[in-house]
């Protein structure tokens, strides 16, 4: 056993103290005086810029380190039981000695009572093969006594050896009594909460924590609060009018399951709530409040990193220790809704209509009412600038189709909303050149085209019907197409013209106004 040791402490400079003469900074005696009083170990090497510095090396095994004996803290004795401070004998620190043939060991500074018993190893004319060792007590089991040299002659043990002082000599433990010699078993260790010798276990003692331990002696700074909701409240007069934060949990996203909801009280502008939540998949919703301009909130410990909002409107999916969640949505690609995202269907697809495409028109003849749906379904088809339309931009169509063998009075009309905000009518000719349209001509947002005896030449036409701006929904199609041959008389129609022609069904743009 090695051992340095001071009835008091050693001081060691708090800003630049170093367990070895090598770590010295040379340069900084000049502002830091005390330093060159500092304390540590060595081999031949008192600062930084000596030669070999590099080299001096600590192999401590037994204390585990130095530290707390050479450092930037006044440290206690030490006693090395496995160990060591060197230099490779090739350094140029293990070149020969200095003056008087002695090598600089240790500097150190205490206002107490200094012993030591040093134990020394050295390799004679830098040959490995010829080592010494000075040592300061009787060879271990196992050790070459040929190689070893009484080093109490040598100073190498100060004072004089005294009788053996038992007691706890492991400078580790928390009774370690530096003025024992020999271990007596009696040393203790600080339990988990610093009790020397106790039994007290260390955890989380504050009872808002998920991880809240009564039976913990003292706080470990373990204290797991979840996931917390910071709420904010500009005004300060906390989320008034029914203003409220709910948590639901969406193991399965199709029935929600609320496990927290709570508020920012009256009369705060700050406040926070914590939710122990396990593992999995789940949603924030901030609803109701009179001045949803006034709050702000901040969800943190969720995956990905805090979540911020604002305002009393909105949904936020979060998730705890979960790489994928559930999103809920239309998974059928027939549908005009197919969310590609979505794993889990929610029955929201709308499919397209039947006769979604002119291609797929339906054939009208004579009169009656038929029901349209799904009108605003999925449109892929529109023709973009006709009439009042914008093609898909403005709305979703389904087509219809009629043949006029002669002149003929036709009439389509749109009654009986349900869901829709708005609709309008094109007829396109065989070769969808538009020939009518109707936008809001008939009673409130629904449309009417009335079109008489020679309005529209025998031939195929198509009817186009369309829910403008998103209407979606269901509405009754009245139509009359007169199949019954009508005459058309060319002429002026016009009664204030001079040529007015009484009989004339279409003017032809003859009239002649005095």
């Amino acid at each position: 056993q090695m051992r340095i040791e001071t009835t008091t402490s050693w001081f060691n400079n708090t800003a630049f103290g170093t367990n070895v003469g090598a770590g010295v900074l040379c340069g900084a005696f000049g502002f830091v005086p005390d330093l060159a009083a500092d304390s540590w170990l060595s081999i031949g090497v008192q600062c930084t810029t000596d030669a070999g510095a590099a080299e001096v090396q600590a192999a401590v095994i037994d204390p585990p380190a130095l530290t707390p004996h050479f450092n930037v803290a006044n440290g206690t004795s030490l006693i090395m039981n496995d160990g060591a401070v060197f230099t490779l004998f090739t350094s140029p620190s293990g070149f020969g000695s200095g003056p008087n043939n002695r090598v600089l060991l240790a500097q150190l500074t205490t206002d107490g009572d200094i012993s030591y018993a040093l134990n020394l190893q050295a390799f004679l004319g830098n040959d490995q093969a010829n080592e010494v060792r000075y040592v300061a007590s009787n060879a271990c089991g196992g050790d070459d006594p040929s190689i070893e040299v009484d080093g109490s002659q040598l100073g190498l043990v100060f004072p004089a050896p005294i009788v053996d002082v038992p007691g706890c000599t492991d400078a580790l433990a928390c009774n370690f009594d530096p003025a024992a010699t020999i271990d007596d078993g009696s040393c203790l260790a600080l339990d988990e909460c610093g009790n020397c010798g106790g039994t007290a276990t260390a955890g989380c003692t504050d009872s808002n924590a998920c991880n809240y331990d009564a039976s913990a002696g003292c706080d470990d700074g373990s204290c797991d609060f979840g996931v917390v909701l910071e709420m904010f409240d500009s005004f300060g007069d906390g989320w008034d009018g029914g203003g409220s934060y709910t948590v639901n949990d969406l193991t399965d996203p199709m029935n929600p399951v609320q496990v927290a909801t709570g508020t920012l009280g009256a009369g705060l502008s700050i406040g926070t709530a914590n939710f122990c939540l396990a593992d999995g998949c789940y949603e924030l919703v901030i609803g109701g409040g009179l001045n949803p301009q006034e709050i702000t909130w901040n969800l943190v410990g969720a995956d990905g990193g805090t979540i911020s909002g604002d305002g009393f409107s909105g949904t936020v999916a979060f998730s705890v220790n979960t790489a994928v969640c559930s999103v809920p949505g239309c998974t059928d690609v027939a549908a005009c809704n197919y969310d590609p995202a979505a794993t889990v269907d929610d029955g929201s697809c709308v499919l397209p209509a039947a006769n979604d495409l002119s291609g797929d028109a339906i054939a009208l003849s004579g009169a009656g009412t038929i029901s349209v749906s799904n009108v605003n379904a999925c449109q892929t088809e529109g023709l973009a600038g006709s009439c009042h339309f914008g093609g898909d931009a403005e709305g979703n169509s389904v087509w219809y189709t009629f043949t006029l063998a002669a002149n003929a009075v036709v009439s389509f009309e749109t009654i009986n909303p349900v869901g829709f905000t708005d609709t309008q009518f094109v007829i396109y000719d065989a070769g969808f050149n538009e020939v009518a349209c109707d936008d809001d001509d008939g009673v409130g947002l629904l449309s009417l085209i009335n079109l008489g005896c020679g309005d529209l030449a025998p031939g195929t036409y198509f009817l186009q019907v369309d829910g403008y701006q998103g209407s979606q929904g269901t509405v009754d199609l009245v139509y009359s197409i007169d199949e019954v041959a009508c005459v058309v008389i060319f002429g002026c129609t016009n009664p204030a013209a001079i040529n007015y022609n009484i009989n004339a069904t279409d003017d032809d743009g003859s009239c002649i106004v005095p």
